[in-house]
């Protein structure tokens, strides 16, 4: 169970302790069967590659996002400012969540509101610790988590994140940190 080790902020936070990232697990990824695959896999990613994170737990809420797609604007505005005031209380570096919908609203919504944030899609996380070299313990953990992640992540990121975020291809930091068709990075 070594690989599911996962602190909240507020427990970080009684010890003294900052975080360098806070892994948004967004509702999908809480309470989606299919979803909570991928949220356990990138937290065996995140503990093998010695990532300083945490999450909300119980503190997380809805960014609002479903809200706001269907025209309550009101409620959005509401579950937003909660989630601001919780993160408020709390010191990170960034933000980094599987949820491509919590990925816009948190980036794009979310600093009209005074939420403002250093925000990445996971896809974007993996590329960059890849790049630094983080990973290459990990081939065997991230060929093992593959088969679930391109089935569940790959098609949603695809359908949302570039047309919705496309200054930083996701889509393309996703076949970067995978590689070829073996899941293999090059």
């Amino acid at each position: 169970m070594s690989d599911f080790k996962v602190l909240t902020l507020k427990e970080f936070k009684s010890k003294g302790i900052n975080v360098d990232v806070l892994f948004w697990i967004g509702c999908a990824g809480s309470f989606d069967e299919r979803s909570k695959k991928i949220t356990k896999s990138f937290v065996k990613i995140l503990n093998n590659a010695k990532i300083s994170f945490g999450v909300l737990g119980t503190e997380e809420s809805c960014t609002g996002d479903p809200a706001k797609r269907s025209g309550n604007e009101y409620l959005f505005q509401m579950q937003a400012a909660k989630n601001i005031e919780t993160l408020k209380k709390y010191k990170f570096n960034k933000i980094v969540t599987t949820c491509p919908h919590c990925f816009n609203t948190l980036k794009n919504e979310y600093p009209e509101l005074g939420g403002n944030y250093d925000v990445n899609h996971h896809t974007e996380f993996l590329e960059d610790l890849f790049n630094k070299g983080k990973l290459k313990v990990l081939l065997m953990a991230l060929k093992e988590v593959v088969d679930e992640l391109e089935s569940e992540v790959y098609s949603d990121t695809e359908a949302y994140v570039p047309s919705t975020n496309p200054p930083k291809d996701t889509y393309a930091s996703y076949d970067e940190v995978l590689g070829d068709d073996d899941g293999y990075p090059d």
